[in-house]
């Protein structure tokens, strides 16, 4: 009995990957990175905001999820976590504020320990509240570039021959990408990619999206100061239309979400209360804007990796962690992806 030959793989949906912040928990999105890969899936185009601009990068450089996972497997901390530099334009602060930012030093750590952000104290420096008055940020932004530009160049020549560039640009990269971080200058969001900022520093651009307020020192550049992308949007959704709402060509978008369920907090007041409801404050404004983002003229598919309290904030997360946080960013997208193959969703990994 001749057998029947088999029946060609459907074409996978043409997907742009939208990735929001996640801070230390970026394993999550290696994972999700690699399920999406896993089941023959590609990226025409990405963005990303804070950590997820990050990712997004290195896909866009040619990035398997193999050679992101190698790449993101040792902490950067010892490198990125480097001592602030004074910046142009900002005044020095008064040798007397000194001795008043030690004693806000210690204040603070003791209250920090009694809030849900205690991981932060990992990675506060000595005389952390003087460096946040003197600099702007506990550690300067110039050795989160540099580790990510070393990261793009080492992406590149691994992609295949040709020149590496000492400064990756957008145009430089395999796939477009959007980073979007927030402009203390102007008020608004700053937004880079190919047809916006053709020229533009890639490594700059992601570090700046991924400058935690206080956390870093601004990026500055041509006058402006800025700062994590995740203030001004969970996701860089909106700025993927261009100004009179057209849709980049594409079939539809994944979107994936690191969402952490808030532990139950007991107001007791004191400066404890004042540090975890300011947290608070900022979650609930960057999530209420989501709704504001929902709105697109092509269908979008939100993937929630629920992290269980994984720690955003840590010097050094344990290997098991990092493990732990990449089996969540896969279960998220299998679970997400199966349902919607069960709705008709061609899966490439199948038969029609």
């Amino acid at each position: 009995m001749t057998s029947m030959p088999p029946r060609p793989a459907r074409a996978a949906p043409d997907v742009i990957g939208v990735f929001s912040g996640g801070a230390a928990r970026i394993a999550a999105f290696v994972g999700a990175y690699r399920e999406v890969h896993d089941r023959g899936w590609r990226f025409r185009e990405v963005a990303g905001v804070s950590a997820g601009a990050i990712v997004a990068a290195l896909i866009a450089a040619g990035a398997t999820p193999q050679q992101m996972a190698d790449s993101l497997a040792v902490g950067p901390a010892d490198r990125v976590l480097v001592d602030p530099v004074p910046m142009p334009g900002v005044r020095v602060a008064p040798p007397a504020l000194r001795a008043f930012a030690w004693l806000l030093d210690v204040a603070l750590r003791r209250q920090l320990a009694k809030t849900s952000h205690k991981a932060l104290l990992d990675i506060l420096p000595g005389h952390a509240v003087w460096r946040v008055i003197r600099y702007l940020g506990m550690f300067g932004s110039h050795g989160l570039e540099g580790w990510l530009r070393n990261l793009l160049r080492d992406q590149i020549a691994q992609a295949g021959p040709g020149r590496v560039p000492d400064v990756v640009t957008f145009t430089d990269l395999r796939l477009p990408l959007t980073v979007v971080a927030a402009d203390l200058t102007a008020g608004h969001e700053k937004v880079w990619s190919r047809t916006r900022t053709p020229g533009a520093d890639v490594a700059r651009a992601v570090a700046a999206s991924c400058l935690a307020p206080f956390v870093f020192q601004p990026v500055a550049e041509d006058g402006h100061l800025y700062v994590d992308g995740g203030l001004v949007m969970d996701t860089p959704l909106a700025v993927l239309w261009d100004e009179e709402g057209a849709a980049p060509a594409a079939s539809m978008v994944l979107e994936f979400v690191i969402a952490t369920r808030p532990e139950p907090w007991a107001v007791s007041g004191g400066l404890a209360s004042l540090i975890e409801m300011t947290a608070r404050l900022v979650s609930v404004a960057v999530s209420s804007r989501r709704r504001t983002q929902r709105t697109a003229p092509i269908p979008i598919r939100s993937i929630w990796i629920d992290t269980r309290g994984a720690p955003s904030l840590a010097a050094h997360l344990p290997a098991e962690h990092h493990q732990a946080l990449y089996e969540l960013g896969r279960t998220a997208v299998r679970r997400c992806l199966d349902d919607e193959v069960r709705s008709g969703l061609p899966d490439p990994g199948t038969d029609a």
